[in-house]
């Protein structure tokens, strides 16, 4: 899958992905996962994990980056992610890793 093909969700469209997806849960993101023909992605970040408008952009970025950076190993469906209170603190390999690491284990949970 290339990156051009990842899209972004508006969580106001998709608020049946709390309730229906699969959670998965990593050090520093808590990961729903739907599955669905097209790849879509939402990050949730809110002001309890980082007060300044700064920061929560800065970790929408990161995450954004490393989903594209990871296209060819995404399973098909929608993913949202719920960064923890860690993610602002840890050096950005820590969060790459961790986030890949919850990618594998969506796709292995699948039996892709």
């Amino acid at each position: 899958m290339s990156p051009t093909q990842i899209k972004r969700l508006s969580l106001k469209k998709n608020k049946d992905l709390f309730l229906v997806g699969k959670k998965f849960y990593g050090t520093h993101f808590t990961v729903i996962f739907v599955p669905a023909p097209s790849t879509g992605f939402a990050t949730l970040v809110s002001k309890k994990i980082a007060k300044l408008a700064v920061n929560r952009n800065k970790i929408r970025r990161r995450v954004a980056y490393l989903l594209r950076k990871n296209a060819a190993s995404l399973t098909s469906g929608n993913y949202l992610l719920l960064p923890k209170n860690t993610v602002l603190k840890s050096q950005f390999s820590e969060i790459s890793s961790d986030l890949s690491t919850l990618i594998d284990r969506i796709s292995k949970s699948l039996g892709v």
